[in-house]
């Protein structure tokens, strides 16, 4: 008997003749996550398992892994039916257990008895020493996952992060404030699979001041928790010094602006998309009519997670991936020091015009020549 960890993926059994790759991709991921403990890791059918002597550390570090469906603590055994009950009888007796609901799944047919038969087996043996095997009013649940030589017992499954295994779908500029919602549209990208490369845009004279604030360090510690990133700084006060002329088009400018500095960021990174956190209507800006007009031109996919999301469910979101605090805390972002009623209906051609008085090729470029790109850990 044996204790491991069995991990399961869910949607990468779906990739057909791609399955091998993201499988791979998922392997990489975990021994990267686990680095640093002892431990071993197999390949079996449609499982991953792990052994380790260090089983909570790596549970914990599993949690931020991409791609994985649940894992769970097992323990393993010969997948012979006397010595599966024989544990499982000694198993209710230490915990004093009078009533268990039993799930058992045959993974190779080839084995001498299938999962009713066992149960029967274990039912019988189990009323010897007044345990009831019942389906539905259960002191505990029992999973027995059998392969041909190995079994596997389990009580507890954990929910995995699901999606797809990290920096398997391509690259693409995250926008990032210091609010609520842009750090789930992060999170959101990074599960399809996304490689990040935020862009921050700050209002401070220097990046490094906005590279050291305890709060943007925090929320990028995170989320490189989750999968590393390149990062690129950026100060708003070339923007700022122009953007008296928008008047109240001057956050529209802005997520304009955003967006250009995104898009010529990506053609140097080799990104295909930009992720960002609008959500309809939630704020003036973001009317179908400003998104339109904000993205209006722009050559690459501008994708957003949570369009379709109310504040209360983002923030549900946010709290659940615990990056709610941090956002929470105080940090003088740059989209709150622009007009305080901003035009709901912006019209493409007065945009298109204030480009030009604003001279925003050149804002965008010398905004660029300021940007701090960092590719390790801020924390450190």
């Amino acid at each position: 008997m044996q204790k491991a960890i069995l991990v399961h993926f869910g949607e990468i059994w779906l990739k057909g003749r791609n399955r091998v790759f993201y499988i791979n991709k998922l392997i990489s991921s975990i021994t990267e996550k686990l680095n640093g403990l002892d431990f071993s890791i197999e390949r079996r059918f449609d499982r991953i398992v792990i052994y380790t002597n260090e089983l909570e550390k790596a549970k914990e570090r599993l949690a931020h892994v991409f791609g994985i469906s649940h894992f769970e603590e097992v323990e393993e055994l010969p997948t012979k039916k006397e010595e599966i009950t024989r544990y499982l009888i000694n198993k209710f007796k230490e915990e004093n257990i009078k009533s268990v609901r039993i799930e058992a799944h045959r993974s190779d047919k080839t084995i001498s008895f299938n999962s009713i038969e066992l149960l029967n087996f274990i039912k019988k043996e189990a009323k010897k020493i007044n345990v009831k095997l019942d389906f539905k009013n259960f002191e505990k649940r029992i999973w027995i996952n059998m392969t041909k030589d190995i079994t596997y017992i389990y009580s507890n499954k954990i929910k995995g992060l699901g999606g797809m295994p990290e920096k398997t779908s391509g690259k693409a500029i995250i926008l990032l404030s210091g609010g609520i919602d842009s750090p789930v549209s992060a999170f959101l990208a990074m599960k399809r699979g996304i490689e990040p490369i935020y862009l921050h845009i700050h209002p401070f004279n220097d990046n490094k001041i906005a590279l050291e604030n305890e709060k943007i360090k925090e929320m990028f510690s995170l989320l490189d928790s989750y999968v590393s990133s390149i990062k690129y700084f950026i100060p708003s006060y070339i923007f700022q010094a122009e953007a008296i002329k928008a008047g109240q088009y001057e956050v529209i400018m802005f997520k304009r602006f955003l967006l250009k500095v995104a898009e010529k960021i990506a053609k140097k990174e080799g990104a295909l998309a930009i992720y960002t956190g609008d959500s309809l209507a939630q704020v003036s800006s973001q009317t179908l009519q400003n998104i339109y007009t904000e993205g209006y031109n722009i050559k690459i996919p501008i994708f957003r997670p949570l369009i379709g999301l109310d504040k209360e469910e983002i923030v549900s979101l946010a709290k659940k991936i615990n990056t709610f605090d941090i956002s929470a805390k105080p940090y003088p972002d740059v989209c709150s020091i622009f007009a305080r009623h901003p035009k709901t209906k912006s019209n493409i051609e007065e945009i298109l015009a204030l480009e030009k008085s604003m001279n925003f090729s050149t804002i965008i470029k010398e905004s660029l020549k300021r940007a701090l790109r960092v590719d390790s850990s801020i924390t450190s």
